[in-house]
């Protein structure tokens, strides 16, 4: 059985070595069990890409994203926390 030390270090390496986060733009906020394995809620401080465009100095967003594990403790998915918010929505609105 997986503890909750092992499952954060596993979705901070994800996020850092996979998706190529900086370790200090990582936060582990949450991590829950669900019936199929853990939800791991994180956030990450990213660089404003609209403004970084607009060559305004550097402004920063804290986005939150939710990334699934499965009992052995594998990322098998992840989205923004508004995804997870806009798929929940039209399901209820299919009922």
């Amino acid at each position: 059985m997986l503890t909750i030390i092992e499952l954060k270090k596993r979705v901070v390496a994800f996020w850092s070595k996979e998706m190529q986060k900086d370790l200090e733009q990582i936060k582990v906020i949450k991590i829950d069990a669900t019936p199929d394995g853990w939800l791991a809620r994180v956030q990450i401080t990213e660089q404003n890409d609209y403004f970084k465009k607009l060559g305004c100095p550097p402004i920063f967003d804290r986005n939150i994203y939710d990334t699934t594990l499965n009992r052995t403790g594998e990322i098998v998915g992840f989205c923004t926390e508004a995804e997870r918010e806009k798929d929940k929505e039209s399901e209820e609105e299919k009922m």
